[in-house]
């Protein structure tokens, strides 16, 4: 839980309007006939901190804490990490059409140098701890988990667990929880890349257009994956939970495309706060009444298109 708290409150801050957005490693010359912003001017209209995000972030902490801790109670509670998968999509993109908008490039190696900062020291040290416990001291829980720590520090505990077809294998504990932030880690990684390809290659209305396309592709390739026994291949996979990064990307390069004077920002202002409370209590009937997580929710209709 930590990590994805740590993760998405990072990705915030980054987008304080202390934060320098490095020199693109790409140069693209002008604006290609986009116009101010290259056809995502609303970016440059501020670079702050979207405070509305604390209040979802809070709402998804609360959910997985109590889901951990008392999991009879909201036994959906899990579903607080797709909120934060959601949120990291959207804030990451955010960052970076923002400086393609004003630079017209991505400074791809200060995008990771800066990821790496925030991210792996703190987790870096966990891990050592943790390595250095389990060689030093006979405790039941740190038994081989140094295993666990290597696996951790290079960000694939997700991709462990998902070779788990049964019972999770002992493998990654106790670093188990860090298999959310191995599937966001793995986006962070390809997304910029293919970000700014189409930013480069295609034209803003394209480029919604191509990611739209790409949030129904996971959906699609859960559908053929699934089986009972893959249920752990879907739930940890990167590709299979790229989709809820993805919308939360979407939805960054839709705002960053509507100018401030776009009748349809109105609009999408006025049904948030209209659908905000019923969006809250759906979150909340699901969290109450769908175990995720437990085999009796192992069904194609909540890994494939739930």
């Amino acid at each position: 839980m930590s990590t994805l708290q740590r993760s998405t409150a990072d990705e915030v801050t980054e987008q304080s309007p202390d934060v320098r957005a490095a020199p693109p490693l790409v140069p693209v010359s002008g604006a290609r006939g986009r116009g101010g912003g290259r056809g995502f001017s609303s970016v440059l209209r501020g670079r702050g901190r979207v405070t509305g995000l604390d209040g979802l972030r809070t709402v998804a902490v609360v959910l997985v804490i109590v889901y951990h801790v008392r999991p009879e109670l909201i036994p959906g509670g899990s579903i607080g990490v797709d909120v934060f998968f959601t949120i990291s999509g959207f804030v990451i993109t955010r960052v970076l059409v923002g400086e393609y908008a004003r630079t017209g490039g991505i400074g791809l190696w200060s995008f990771y140098k800066r990821r790496w900062q925030r991210l792996m020291p703190a987790l870096l040290v966990m891990c050592a701890v943790t390595a250095l416990l389990s060689v030093s001291f006979a405790l039941p829980l740190f038994r081989g988990a140094w295993v666990a720590a290597a696996l951790a520090a290079g960000s694939v505990v997700n991709l462990v667990r998902a070779g788990n077809s049964g019972t999770y294998s002992d493998l990654t504990a106790p670093l188990s929880h860090t298999w959310s932030l191995g599937v966001e880690e793995q986006f962070y990684l390809a997304w910029p890349l293919l970000l700014l390809v189409l930013l480069r290659h295609a034209t803003a209305r394209a480029v919604l257009a191509w990611v739209g396309v790409l949030c129904v592709l996971p959906v699609l390739w859960r559908t053929m994956l699934w089986d009972p026994t893959a249920a752990h291949r879907i739930y940890n996979g990167p590709d299979t939970r790229a989709d809820q990064l993805l919308v939360g990307a979407l939805l960054a390069l839709v705002l960053a495309r509507l100018r401030a004077d776009d009748p349809r920002l109105a609009t999408l202002r006025l049904w948030a706060g209209r659908l905000c409370w019923p969006a809250l209590a759906l979150l909340g009937l699901i969290a109450w009444q769908i175990p995720i997580t437990e085999v009796s929710a192992w069904n194609p209709v909540w890994y494939t298109v739930g």
